[in-house]
């Protein structure tokens, strides 16, 4: 399955299987059930399930989390989807994107580092009053995969070395201004 997932990255990422040695993809490295691989200018972690849905970080020009849950969407459409885990759950809206035929909803809600703490964690999307079927994602060794991710990525960029041409397109993450609670 992470095999899938990694040619699907390089189809999406632009990287040639014949180019993806070390230098141009790093080994993957598993950490659980998360894989972590970089290239020149960006880091992935990612988990998927047995239907194809996955659930990553990605780093490429900035970090952002996305999910992929074989629902078509429209690109720059917003969509809501609820996500959960052991003690947390919310709802969000997201933003629809495509690479190649690969389409994903990028998850900019700083919530979702809560999530990341539990054992799973579970994505549906919302369509009016309903909610399709729950993908869950495992998250043993998210966060060894991420913190690899992200530093190899910002070890790159100290190198100099610029995102990928054909990468995931990710805005940056927003600016949460809290008022203080009083």
């Amino acid at each position: 399955m992470f095999r899938t997932i990694a040619l699907i990255m390089m189809a999406v990422f632009g990287v040639a299987p014949a180019a993806a040695g070390p230098a141009a993809l790093g080994p993957p490295e598993m950490f659980g059930r998360w894989v972590s691989h970089t290239m020149p200018g960006a880091g992935y972690a990612y988990t998927d399930t047995s239907s194809g849905a996955s659930f990553g970080y990605t780093c490429q020009g900035s970090c952002s989390y996305y999910v992929h849950l074989r629902n078509r969407c429209e690109p720059g459409r917003r969509y809501d989807l609820a996500l959960s885990s052991e003690g947390a759950q919310f709802k969000t809206s997201v933003i629809c994107r495509i690479a190649e035929d690969w389409q994903y909803f990028v998850v900019d809600d700083p919530r979702v580092l809560g999530l990341i703490e539990g054992q799973n964690i579970a994505v549906s999307m919302l369509v009016g009053k309903k909610q399709s079927t729950p993908q869950t994602f495992p998250l043993e060794g998210a966060k060894e995969a991420i913190a690899l991710a992200r530093q190899r990525w910002m070890q790159s960029l100290a190198a100099g070395a610029q995102p990928p041409a054909h990468g995931l397109d990710l805005p940056p993450p927003p600016i949460v201004i809290v008022p203080p609670i009083r």
